[in-house]
C-alpha cells in the first residue's frame, strides 16, 4: 500500500510519494535526497539561492556553496526556494516554509531544514502545526520517539488544544527532528497566538 504523500501535487518543494519500499528510497525534496552531493543536485526546479548569514550573498548555482561561511558546527547553510511558475512563496504540503539546507567541507547535502513562515497570513498561521504531522506521516509512523512539554505560565491552550511537541526518529542514513507548538499567550489578544512547525532532517554517514 501506498504511503500518504506528504504534499500534494499542485504544491511548490515536496516531500514525494513512496510505496512499501526501503526506507532509503524517499525523497526529502523534490529530485533531493539528504546525502547528495552538490553536483548532483537538480540544475532546475529551484531559484533564490542565497547564502544564510550576515551577508546573505545570492549564489548562481548549487556549486558555489563554498562561498557561503561555515557556521559553528563547520556547515556552510544555503536558502533556497522551489522554482514553480505562479507561485511565489515555497509551500510543503500547503504550507508557507523557508527552507535552508547545509554542506559540509565535501559538499555533501547533510542537513535540510523547513520551517514554517511565521509572517504567513492569519488562516496559514492556525494551520502551521499541522506540517510535523504530516511530515511524521511521510516518514512512517513506526519508531518515533516524542516528548511534550507542558504549558508554562504564559501560555493557554486553544479550546481545547494545546500542542507543544518534539519527535525524533533513526532511520538508515537518516535522522528527521520536528517539532510543532500550538498555543495562546495568556492575557494576549486573539492573534497573539503561537502556531509553528520545524522539521530538519540530517545525513547519517
Amino acid at each position: 500500500m501506498a504511503r500518504p504523500q506528504f504534499l500534494a501535487a499542485s504544491v511548490g518543494i515536496c516531500l514525494t510519494l513512496s510505496t512499501a519500499v526501503a526506507e532509503e528510497t524517499i525523497s526529502d525534496l523534490r529530485d533531493v535526497t539528504i546525502g547528495m552531493s552538490a553536483q548532483d543536485l537538480p540544475a532546475s526546479g529551484y531559484r533564490n539561492l542565497a547564502c544564510v548569514g550576515e551577508t546573505n550573498q545570492a549564489l548562481e548555482y548549487w556549486g558555489a556553496w563554498k562561498a557561503c561561511p561555515a557556521g559553528p558546527d563547520g556547515l556552510r547553510r544555503v536558502h533556497v526556494d522551489y522554482d514553480q511558475p505562479g507561485q511565489d512563496t515555497t509551500m510543503v504540503a500547503g504550507h508557507p516554509v523557508d527552507v535552508t539546507i547545509s554542506f559540509d567541507d565535501s559538499g555533501r547535502l547533510v542537513r535540510i531544514e523547513i520551517k514554517t513562515q511565521d509572517q504567513a497570513s492569519l488562516y496559514m498561521r492556525k494551520k502551521a502545526h499541522l506540517l510535523a504531522r504530516q511530515a511524521m506521516e511521510h516518514y512512517g509512523h513506526d519508531g518515533w520517539s516524542c516528548r511534550d512539554t507542558p504549558p508554562s505560565a504564559n501560555e493557554e491552550a486553544i479550546g481545547a488544544t494545546y500542542v507543544n511537541e518534539t519527535c525524533s526518529k533513526a532511520s538508515g542514513r537518516r535522522s528527521i527532528d520536528v517539532s510543532s507548538r500550538f498555543f495562546h499567550k495568556s492575557g494576549g489578544g486573539s492573534r497573539d497566538f503561537v502556531s509553528d512547525s520545524v522539521v530538519v532532517v540530517n545525513f547519517r554517514p
